[in-house]
């Protein structure tokens, strides 16, 4: 079976801890050393949001909640983790 690059991803400036694919399929987020969450429309290779932080990014999940929309679960190398609704993007929980 042969593989043939689509996409070079390189929005990140420092190592890529965490990535993770919603639930459809159509989005990838990736966390990092550099307090960033990306995330990425799967299909053209683009980067539709970008997430700051304030430490390296450790874990990534997707979920989708009662009503279908898909939030995004990040954890922080400072022990916080953040629920961020993916279409605003913008914080709905901070644990």
């Amino acid at each position: 079976m042969s593989y043939r690059l689509t996409h070079t991803l390189r929005s990140h400036s420092a190592s890529v801890n965490s990535l993770a694919f919603s639930n459809d399929g159509t989005y990838l987020a990736t966390g990092s050393d550099d307090c960033t969450v990306f995330i990425y429309e799967c299909e053209r290779g683009i980067e539709v949001h970008k997430i700051v932080g304030k430490a390296p990014v450790t874990s990534l999940l997707w979920i989708n909640d009662e009503t279908g929309r898909e939030k995004l679960f990040t954890g922080y190398g400072d022990g916080k983790m953040v629920l961020f609704d993916v279409l605003s993007v913008r914080d709905t929980c901070t644990c």
